[in-house]
């Protein structure tokens, strides 16, 4: 199971994700359940009906913070996605945070070289793959249905620097220098 929390909003239709599930459920002959907690846009829900995918996938509208967490323990692969826009190499989607705490490997969309994509590999949780690049997401979703199958992860899920405690740290030493 792939799960997103958060809204799919118009600027976040993973379409690269959904032409690497048709092409790796094809070549595999494997299901690939989707898991969408949170607002999902009407542009997104029809590309998953054109494309059959419907019957793989749940959507729940809302869940308190607490279950919503439950779920993505639950999943096998946790699905990030980055707006398309001006700002997306420097944009941090907040989610990340929570991802990393769940130690799941993480499926990434957005800019490669960009700071969602840069978090990913310091921590080594996951991938960023571009917008566009299906090959490449193929390839990545192929590796973790290998990992799954195997049941080992080729992440070793460093998010300790992560943490609010040691983010505040930071932040507050920045601030102590400037203050000299």
């Amino acid at each position: 199971t792939i799960t997103h929390a958060g809204t799919l909003s118009e600027s976040r239709i993973p379409e690269v994700l959904i032409n690497s599930i048709l092409e790796v459920r094809k070549s595999r002959n494997i299901q690939i359940k989707l898991n969408l907690i949170g607002i999902t846009c009407n542009a997104f829900l029809d590309l998953l009906k054109r494309n059959h995918l419907m019957d793989d996938t749940t959507i729940s509208d809302y869940l308190p913070h607490r279950e919503s967490l439950i779920q993505l323990k639950s999943s096998s692969v946790l699905l990030l996605i980055n707006d398309r826009g001006l700002h997306d190499r420097g944009h941090i989607p907040g989610k990340i945070f929570d991802y990393l705490g769940i130690e799941r490997p993480i499926f990434g969309i957005g800019p490669p070289g960009g700071a969602s994509d840069e978090i990913l590999k310091n921590a080594d949780c996951g991938r960023v793959i571009d917008y566009n690049d299906t090959e490449g997401a193929v390839r990545y979703l192929n590796e973790l249905i290998d990992d799954w199958e195997k049941n080992i992860s080729r992440f070793s899920f460093k998010s300790e620097n992560y943490e609010k405690r040691i983010l505040t740290k930071k932040l507050s030493d920045v601030f102590n220098t400037l203050k000299k």
